[in-house]
C-alpha cells in the first residue's frame, strides 16, 4: 500500500466538519458497491447454469447428454462452453481485483456473499425449471461442485464470509435427488433434511426424480 508524502501530509483538511457531507457520502458509497455488484452478477451469471448444472465435472457419471430447456447438440468441449473451473477462474480474477484495489475485507466478504448466493439461487432456480437435471448422477455431480466452491472459500480464508451457508439450500436439493423415497422412514429423513428448501421446491424435485 502505498504511503502519503510529507508534503501531502501538508495538504490534509485538520478541523474541517465532515458532518453535512456524511450523508453524501454513504449514498455514494452504498451506489458504488450497488454497481459493482451489479457489473461482477452479469460477468457471473452467464456461466452458472452450465458450469454447474451441464457440464459433467465428474466424467461418465452421466451417460445421457443433458437435454432440457437448452437443447445442446455440441460436445462440452466446445468453444463458449462455461465449466466449473470457468467459474473458480472468476471468482479468483474478482477477489484479486478486489485486493489489488485495497478493498475493506469484511466488504470482500460481502461481495462474495453475494456472488456465491447468486450461484445458488440461478443453479436451483434451473434445476427446478429442467426435469432432465433430477436425477441421482446430477445429484452427485452438484455436490461435488458445492465442494469446489468451499475449497475454494477455504483457500482464500473466506468460511467464515457467509457465503458457504448461501448454498445450503442447492446443496439439500442435491442430497434430495440421492436420498432414498420409499418408506415412512425415508420420508421423515427427507423432512428433516429439507429445512432450507420450501415445501413446494421439495415437492417438485421429488416428483421429477
Amino acid at each position: 500500500m502505498k504511503h502519503n508524502t510529507s508534503r501531502q501530509n501538508e495538504h490534509c483538511l485538520t478541523n474541517f466538519d465532515l458532518a453535512e457531507y456524511r450523508q453524501v457520502l454513504s449514498d455514494l458509497a452504498i451506489q458504488i458497491y450497488q454497481q459493482l455488484v451489479r457489473v461482477l452478477e452479469n460477468i457471473l451469471q452467464p456461466m452458472i447454469v452450465s458450469g454447474m448444472l451441464e457440464h459433467e465435472t465428474i466424467q461418465g457419471v452421466s451417460g445421457v447428454k443433458p437435454t432440457g430447456l437448452r437443447k445442446r447438440t455440441s460436445s462440452i468441449a466446445d468453444e463458449g462452453t462455461y465449466t466449473l473451473d470457468s467459474i473458480l477462474r472468476q471468482l479468483n480474477s474478482f477477489h484479486s481485483v478486489m485486493c489489488q484495489h485495497g478493498m475493506d475485507p469484511e466488504l470482500i466478504k460481502q461481495v462474495v456473499k453475494q456472488m456465491f448466493y447468486i450461484v445458488g439461487a440461478v443453479t436451483l432456480n434451473n434445476l427446478l425449471l429442467r426435469k432432465d437435471m433430477c436425477s441421482w448422477s446430477k445429484g452427485m455431480q452438484i455436490r461435488y461442485n458445492v465442494s469446489q466452491l468451499e475449497e475454494w472459500l477455504r483457500d482464500k480464508n473466506l468460511m467464515n464470509s457467509g457465503a458457504k451457508e448461501t448454498l445450503e439450500p442447492l446443496i439439500q436439493a442435491a442430497q434430495l435427488l440421492q436420498v432414498k423415497k420409499k418408506t415412512d422412514d425415508d420420508a421423515e429423513a427427507i423432512c428433516s433434511m429439507c429445512n432450507a428448501l420450501t415445501t413446494a421446491q421439495t415437492a417438485h424435485i421429488l416428483k421429477h426424480v
